[in-house]
């Protein structure tokens, strides 16, 4: 993901609350909101304008089942 740009990611994990977030983990503490609508949804557009200060990895996890992540890479 390139700062400064536009992501959009269609979630559609009924049950399954997507968050970014700063931090691996269930829970939502560590979420990162600067840029992001829809934080925190399991069926919707997630819509991310990168902040230019966004950290150089974030990370999208299930607010409830800590298998289910992955890491967002930034340049």
């Amino acid at each position: 993901m390139i700062r400064g740009e536009t992501c959009r990611f269609n979630v559609n994990s009924l049950g399954h609350p997507y968050l970014i977030k700063t931090a691996r983990g269930t829970g939502t503490s560590s979420t990162f909101n600067d840029g992001v609508t829809s934080n925190g949804f399991s069926k919707v557009i997630v819509t991310f304008q990168l902040p230019q200060n966004a950290p150089e990895a974030l990370f999208y996890n299930c607010e409830f089942q800590g298998s289910m992540t992955g890491v967002l890479s930034i340049i």
